[in-house]
């Protein structure tokens, strides 16, 4: 049987392979791409603590991301003092 991309056998489409607003995130995702792009040097501590700070965003799901990279976060502001 050939089915067009992105559909299942009874013509539905496919649920995506990656994560989206109805499907989460592996629970330490989040933090390990925050270090990489600091350990990398592609997102500098600035950037991070501007982010963190700005309470006018209502990006969705700001709060929830803010949650994942507490840790990173605290510990971001440890290593620079």
């Amino acid at each position: 049987m050939n089915m067009p991309r992105g559909m299942a056998p009874t013509g539905q489409p496919t649920m995506p392979m990656y994560p989206t607003m109805y499907q989460p995130m592996a629970p330490d995702l989040m933090k390990k791409v925050f270090y990489n792009l600091y350990e990398t040097d592609i997102i500098f501590e600035d950037a991070y603590v501007v982010w963190r700070e700005d309470v006018v965003d209502e990006t969705p799901g700001k709060n929830t991301a803010l949650f994942q990279v507490n840790e990173f976060l605290q510990w971001l502001s440890i290593a620079n003092e």
